[in-house]
């Protein structure tokens, strides 16, 4: 099957490329969602990092030489689009990288994952640049080897398959 963005059922894409959810350390109260005892218990490694005060966003590399940009639940803008959804300047910020991007991509689904900060995005901005500026900082990278097969499959089976480790993150060995 060739792919063809405009073609395809965008709702099964954006959530195929979604990021899949985090497990927090502290188990969340269901009523008001605080913190609450006792803390979650993992198994195996567990890797902590810092996260910038920022919002998560996307870029998605299509195997017909487009791209998408997305914050973390919805598509914001794709490449040749008129007009890009201004939510907190996420297509703005990552348009240039899109576009550099796409230039070394090659027929494949690739969805890179960013922190994009700075700006207005949140209350603590501010404290990252005192122009205004926005910046990223990328986290995460996957390859989806056969789109055509999970495009085919309904949403529900989709995000199953998106929450329970079905996405192959790519691994950084230095």
């Amino acid at each position: 099957m060739t792919f063809d963005l405009t073609k395809i059922d965008l709702a099964l894409l954006n959530s195929m490329t979604k990021y899949p959810s985090i497990p927090t350390y502290h188990t969340l109260d269901p009523k008001n969602g605080a913190l609450s005892e006792p803390a979650s218990a993992f198994e195996g490694d567990v890797i902590g990092t810092e996260k910038v005060d920022g919002t998560n966003s996307r870029i998605i590399l299509t195997p017909d030489g487009r791209y998408l940009i997305g914050s973390r639940e919805e598509l914001l803008h794709a490449d040749g689009d008129l007009i890009a959804n201004p939510a907190m300047g996420i297509a703005a910020a990552l348009k240039d990288t899109a576009e550099r991007l796409r230039q070394a991509h090659h027929n494949r689904l690739t969805v890179y994952y960013f922190e994009t900060f700075g700006g207005r995005i949140t209350s603590a901005s501010k404290e990252y640049t005192a122009c205004g500026a926005v910046g990223l900082r990328l986290f995460d990278v996957i390859d989806i080897n056969d789109p055509a097969a999970l495009l085919a499959k309904p949403i529900e089976q989709i995000s199953a398959w998106r929450e329970n480790g079905g996405q192959s993150f790519s691994r950084n060995t230095t």
